[in-house]
């Protein structure tokens, strides 16, 4: 089984933003950095960004708290995984698409939820894609209300032989699309909708995830193409899931 192990790591009594902070180790990459925490927006102040050196962007500034709490917990992650990498004084900013703006050196992916944030980072030298994806498992109204546009009939019959209960099997196809663009993405510089990729096989017992593309997104990525993810089940009924293509070597 494809697994990731967490480890809570030490935060400061008076720390009252953030609840936990977990470091994190994926058994067969063991070269990413991963960190995952979870806070809570009462505990949010803004001078929080200038306690834990992180530029608070001046499009922040007519966000919610919401909204400013999940991107303080996701820099943090980023600032402090960048650190260990060697890139202590830098700030990952946001393109005009929302998209994260990594070191030239870097490749990363970003995702947040209910009260919590994740990242994964690694050496562009190694790792060609990684996209990431963590998902509040979704109420089954929303799913009657656009189950059609997410997945496919040949995915609702995978799905429906899934061991997973349907709610988070369809969590499950929604996230790993979402981890899907935002891996590719950075590389096609298009947006593309959940029908340009078609889930084709679910192992639950390896956690393992195959997705193919049905439409052409690039040269480098034409239809067919193949891609191989992971999930894993986490506390408070989310869902985490990743798609990571390590560079060849020849």
């Amino acid at each position: 089984m494809k697994k990731i192990t967490f480890t809570s790591e030490q935060i400061l009594t008076h720390e009252p933003f953030f609840t936990e902070i977990q470091t994190g180790e994926l058994s067969d990459h063991p070269d990413m950095q991963i960190m995952l925490t979870y806070f809570t927006p009462d505990g949010y102040q803004d001078d929080l960004f200038d306690q834990h050196g992180i530029a608070f962007p001046i499009r922040l500034q007519k966000s919610v708290v919401k909204r400013r709490a999940e991107y303080l917990a996701a820099r943090y992650c980023v600032r402090q995984l960048l650190n260990n990498l060697g890139y202590p004084d830098v700030q990952v900013g946001n393109a005009e698409d929302r998209s994260p703006i990594w070191p030239e050196n870097i490749c990363g992916s970003i995702s947040h939820s209910t009260q919590c944030a994740i990242v994964f980072v690694a050496p562009r030298d190694k790792y060609q894609l990684i996209g990431i994806d963590i998902e509040k498992e979704i109420k089954q109204e929303t799913i009657d209300s656009v189950s059609a546009s997410i997945i496919n009939a040949t995915e609702a019959e995978l799905l429906s032989r899934c061991p997973l209960p349907f709610i988070q099997a369809f969590t499950l196809a929604f996230s790993i699309k979402e981890s899907l663009f935002k891996a590719l993405h950075p590389y096609v510089k298009r947006f593309f909708n959940f029908d340009a990729a078609e889930i084709v096989e679910i192992d639950c017992v390896q956690r393992t995830i195959t997705i193919k593309l049905l439409q052409t997104l690039s040269d480098q990525y034409p239809a067919g193409c193949m891609f191989h993810g992971g999930f894993v089940l986490m506390p408070k009924q989310q869902l985490l899931t990743y798609i990571i293509r390590p560079v060849a070597r020849a």
